[in-house]
């Protein structure tokens, strides 16, 4: 029995680092795990990896089932209706040989490629270009997560950190709160980069060599093309720090300094030379559009210190569905998660990690990164005053500098580990590490036992301050959870429960490898570590990121065939959120309001049809408090605004008459059909339920159809998704040229009730009805069900002849104008007298029109002269005009607008698009791309031929 007891026999050093390396292969694994099992059903091509399922909260996708919409995340509005609709028509354009470079079916028309912030010619959009458009959003994810294991792969490796621990930093921040929140905007294609260009900035600084800045080029310009600056813009702070640091830990000389900084700095404007042909545009945009006072940021805007309690425990405030406690912001500006096991690993490198042979100073700069990052992200106050000095701070949230975050988190976890595993080992070199021997013999056993901590005093008062930390953790995530209301205290106790485990075990395993050592130890803890990371992070995976049925990738919905039979050359416009604002693009409907930038012309307009149309700088839609006065503005006729979008439960304008008066009640019986007698013109019904209105977890229908003389129309399915109160139920009708006097017969059946449904009747066995009549207002009623449309018959063709002309140079005073109604509808208003042609009332006539995304060609006849009205947001610049082939002025018209001035005769009109400032930055994109081939390519042909 003794024999038991006894020490075990040494392995050999090869025995051992076979066992090492097998263990290291589990670190690997674990990543390879998260990225699959992350993606999860979309991997397959099952599901979308998109929150399109989102779609079925807003009309008319609600029609679609009845059931209750079940989105896993609520967060994802941005990425449904403005970042994939706008790579969408890119795609569709590109695939026809044409480069959308304007968007015509969104806020009037707005610039598209070849601006970067929409990330469409990122590396990291390849996907979209290459696979079916529902497999595509997958695909760019698992194309992060690779990116960001070659780029941790690269770093770690020069930084000689045993390879273990690039795949824990790539998977721990693959799986940062940043990245898991920002999935499907441009911000994590950006984010992505992040660890190729510090890679690449360490190889310029230190191999101090021409060529090395081509590298930095590349990840700089696809940083860029990323689309989204902020996190660009951070990321290059970070990485001129490292480089100042890493240059410095070298050699402090001044001669010295100069040329690693050279070549990285070289490699930075060349990365910007080489995205020119975008950031041209863009700086155009930007000086037209982009109105950046709204972003403007101050040292209190930060985030609480409670989203710190997210690194650890996610569920922490809530996740992204339902209500979010204990911060002011939403959950995917807070969301901080790192894992609990990597704010472990954190805490040991800051309590023990060695300096790094080779890299003087680069662990401090980490861990000094990770702090000065997380004190302007969660803290703020003098240093983010401080900080708000410099380009990019100023006008963008400090928030999104979770990114680094994540990263330095990740890059410090890698440092814990390593310093574990190494301080667990004897006088053997890491069979984990790419590094060469050392030499010299190595003891039989690589982990001998009984040495104890052996900590210095330095670590002794370090690992002091990292202990003061985890019980702050702890003390932070307990005060939280006086915020938690009742649903939540059940998930959020399950995870404090996984979290102090993943803790609890890494950390245990991590204090026996240091006081104990021994090959088994350490074995577990480089395996339970990554395990453990990857097990958390899944799990956050399932919760946060879309895979949403295939079938609901923008689907057709018989509101959109109908405006896609009958919208021809003009444009609708939402009334609250129905048609999901921005969606448009995806469709090919063109819009006047939607999710993108607006010219301030262009919001100017809408703002004096609609005070509250601007949800945000970037998002508008009517908000029906105004129904009559906002679809009745002259405004949306010179807009070319030919129907309206209103939600299927809001009541459209008309005068409300009593149609059968209530004299009693009807009970119906479950799925059951009644039957109202009316007669005349309609839009729609008000029926009286004064018990409510019951229906399933499957949710119900109440399906309208009206009979007029014996013959059904156009019948209405209203859907519910959830049971009513007692009061008014309203269905609109497609009702309006129903003959006056005309008996009407309105057959009411309910599907999906739960029980007898009880009506106001008219004292027979019929329904009592309140009726909305049609009135002069120039609104009809086309379409119910998903959504109400209503046709505005005052709209003016949205290209159209203007015979007369005005002047109104004061702008304010201008849009009161066009919102007057005093104005002929053949009367084009000019701003500058000079523009005036002497137009004195000649008919014309648009014969034909033809148009792409970034052309219209129009035939016109004249009987003299007049304009040519483009009702198009043309402000941001690029347009050109030209009449039988010779080039026209285009001139400002109608506040926002443009016209064209047309002799007599018949003559052909051509508007162009060309994204400002392209043409110019091809040319200097192409020069750079040039210089760094042959930067790269000539030192290779001088190399000599060996024998």
């Amino acid at each position: 029995m003794n024999r038991f007891l006894e020490a075990p026999p040494p392995l050999s050093s090869s025995r051992a680092h076979a066992l090492l390396r097998a263990t290291t292969a589990i670190s690997w694994l674990s990543l390879l795990a998260f990225a699959v099992l992350g993606v999860g059903s979309a991997v397959l091509g099952s599901t979308v990896f998109l929150g399109v399922d989102t779609l079925e909260a807003f009309p008319p996708w609600a029609a679609l089932d009845p059931a209750p919409p079940a989105f896993q995340n609520q967060w994802l509005g941005d990425t449904l209706d403005a970042v994939t609709p706008r790579t969408l028509l890119i795609k569709e354009g590109l695939a026809s040989g044409d480069l959308a470079q304007w968007n015509p079916y969104t806020v009037g028309g707005t610039a598209a490629a070849p601006l970067p912030d929409g990330a469409n010619f990122s590396p990291m959009s390849l996907p979209w270009f290459l696979l079916p458009s529902t497999y595509a959003p997958g695909a760019v994810k698992l194309l992060e997560i690779a990116v960001i294991t070659v780029g941790m792969s690269l770093f770690l490796r020069r930084l000689r950190l045993p390879s273990a621990s690039w795949a824990v930093a790539a998977l721990i921040y693959a799986a940062s709160g940043f990245m898991f929140a920002w999935t499907n905007w441009a911000q994590t294609r950006v984010g992505a980069l992040i660890p190729l260009l510090f890679w690449a900035v360490d190889r310029a600084v230190c191999e101090r060599r021409w060529r090395d800045l081509v590298p930095v080029a590349l990840v700089v310009a696809a940083l860029i093309a990323g689309g989204f600056p902020a996190v660009t813009a951070y990321g290059l702070y970070a990485a001129a720090a490292y480089a100042l640091v890493r240059v410095l830990g070298e050699s402090p000389r001044l001669r010295e300094v100069v040329r690693p900084l050279g070549v990285a700095a070289l490699g930075v404007v060349a990365g910007v030379g080489l995205t020119a042909w975008q950031l041209l545009p863009f700086v155009n945009q930007s000086l037209n559009v982009i109105d950046f006072s709204v972003r403007a940021q101050n040292p209190d805007i930060h985030l609480e210190w409670t989203a710190l309690t997210t690194a650890v425990v996610p569920e922490m405030l809530g996740g992204p569905i339902g209500a979010y406690w204990a911060s002011y912001q939403n959950p995917i500006e807070t969301f901080s998660y790192l894992g609990a096991a990597a704010v472990v690993l954190v805490l040991l490198a800051f309590a023990i990690a060695p300096a790094l042979p080779g890299a003087r100073g680069v662990r401090s700069y980490i861990l000094a990164a990770l702090a000065i990052c997380m004190l302007l992200v969660y803290v703020g106050g003098l240093p983010l005053g401080l900080v708000q000095n410099l380009p990019v701070f100023s006008n963008n949230y400090i928030g999104r500098m979770r990114v680094l975050v994540g990263f330095f988190g990740a890059v410090a976890a890698a440092l814990g580990l390593a310093a574990v595993l190494r301080r667990g080992q004897a006088a053997v070199d890491d069979p984990a590490t790419t590094e060469p021997s050392t030499g010299g013999p190595a003891p039989a056993d690589p982990a001998p036992r009984g040495r104890g901590l052996g900590l210095s005093r330095t670590e002794l008062v370090r690992t002091g301050v990292a202990a003061v930390a985890a019980v702050g953790a702890v003390v932070a995530v307990h005060r939280v959870t006086r915020y938690v209301p009742p649903h939540g205290v059940e998930e959020v106790e399950r995870g404090i429960l996984v979290a102090a485990v993943c803790a609890g075990v890494v950390g245990l395993l991590a204090l026996v490898v240091l006081w104990h050592g021994g090959l088994v130890w350490r074995m577990a803890f480089l395996a339970a570590a990554p395990v453990l990371l990857s097990f958390q992070a899944v799990s956050v995976a399932d919760t946060w990121w879309p895979k949403a049925p295939v079938e609901l990738f923008y689907p057709e919905t018989p509101s959109h065939e109908f405006l896609a039979e009958n919208l021809g050359d003009d444009r609708f416009i939402s009334v609250s959120n129905t048609m999901m604002p921005g969606t448009s693009t995806a469709y090919g409907l063109r819009a006047a309001n939607g999710h993108a930038f607006h010219t301030n012309a262009w919001k100017e307009l809408l703002r004096a049809v609609d005070p509250g149309v601007m949800r945000t700088s970037t998002y508008s839609a009517l908000t029906g408090q105004d129904m009559p006065a906002e679809l009745a503005s002259p405004i949306l006729d010179r807009m070319g605004v030919r129907y309206a979008t209103v939600p299927p439960a809001m009541i459209v304008p008309g005068p409300r008459e009593v149609g059968s008066p209530a004299d009693g009640t009807i009970t119906v019986g479950q799925d059951g059909t009644a039957t109202a007698d009316l007669e005349g013109p309609m839009r729609g019904v008000i029926l009286s339920i004064p018990e409510g209105l019951a229906v399933g977890e499957s949710g119900g229908t109440v399906t309208v159809t009206p009979v007029v003389d014996g013959e059904p129309i156009e019948e209405t399915v209203h859907t519910l998704g959830r049971s009513l109160p007692e009061g008014e139920l309203w269905i609109a009708l497609a009702a309006d040229d129903v003959p006056d006097g005309a008996r009407t017969e309105l057959v009411v059946e309910l599907d999906g009730t739960t029980g007898p449904v009880v009506f106001a009747a008219d004292g027979g066995d019929g329904l009592a009805a309140e009726v909305v009549r049609p009135q002069d207002d120039g609104l009809r009623v086309v379409q119910t069900g998903g959504v109400t449309i209503l046709e505005r018959t005052t709209a003016l063709s949205r290209i159209r002849w203007a015979g007369e002309e005005a002047v109104e140079p004061e702008p304010t005073t201008r849009v009161e104008l066009l919102g007057s109604g005093e104005l002929p509808t053949e009367t084009v208003v000019l701003e500058d007298a000079a523009d005036l042609i002497g137009a004195a009332g000649a008919d014309g006539r648009v014969t034909s029109v033809e148009e792409g995304t970034n052309d219209i060609r129009v035939t016109i006849e004249a009987d003299g002269d007049g304009w040519l009205v483009l009702a198009d947001s043309v402000r941001g610049g690029g347009w050109t005009a030209s009449v039988d082939g010779q080039e026209a002025e285009l001139v400002d018209a109608d506040h926002g607008m443009a016209a064209v001035a047309i002799p007599e005769g018949q003559h052909e009109v051509v508007f162009e698009y060309r994204a400002p400032g392209m043409s110019t930055g091809l040319i200097i994109s192409g020069a750079v791309a040039l210089s760094l081939l042959l930067l790269a390519v000539v030192p290779l042909l001088r190399r000599p031929r060996r024998g």
